[in-house]
């Protein structure tokens, strides 16, 4: 792999880790709020039940920032690109709207597993390039022809190069 495409790479799992930490910090901010405006504006009952809530919602903004930890230069998927580009027989762009936005380009590899790599919105087809010139010999793409193709025989999405 290139130093490009490894910049490239570890740019969009930065910006993926960057997005859990920031709304790991929000949720544990607006539970801090919550709690104070709990604790001193009810009091009494009322204000522990509260404050006792907002603690667990607390926890929850830990558990958010979980995955923004560590380094995105050791990525599971960085290691997979460098190592496994030989097994890709599939990528395709995956954009999920509503809750959760995001977008991923996701790998399917000739053992039927996949893995996925996160986009930053409007660079999709950009990495979908990128790591499409790891695997030339990947089919590019989504259809659920090829969905139900890969679920039969992956290795049959292999082309030729």
């Amino acid at each position: 792999m290139t130093p490009e495409l490894e910049a490239l790479f570890v740019e969009q799992i930065r910006a993926a880790k960057g997005s859990w930490r920031n709304g790991g910090l929000t949720m544990i901010a607006l539970m801090g709020l919550l709690a104070m405006i709990s604790y001193f504006g009810l009091g009494g009952r009322e204000g522990t039940n509260l404050v006792a809530l907002c603690g667990l919602g607390g926890i929850v903004g830990v558990l958010l920032l979980i995955p923004s930890l560590g380094n995105p230069e050791n990525a599971k998927i960085l290691g997979r690109l460098r190592n496994e580009a030989q097994r890709i027989v599939w990528l395709y762009v995956f954009t999920q709207t509503g809750r959760g936005v995001g977008s991923w380009i996701l790998i399917g590899f000739e053992d039927g597993k996949r893995d996925r790599l996160p986009a930053i919105r409007g660079r999709e087809d950009e990495v979908l390039r990128a790591v499409a010139s790891l695997a030339p010999q990947a089919t590019v793409g989504f259809t659920p022809a090829i969905e139900t193709q890969f679920k039969k025989s992956p290795i049959e999405l292999r082309r030729a190069r």
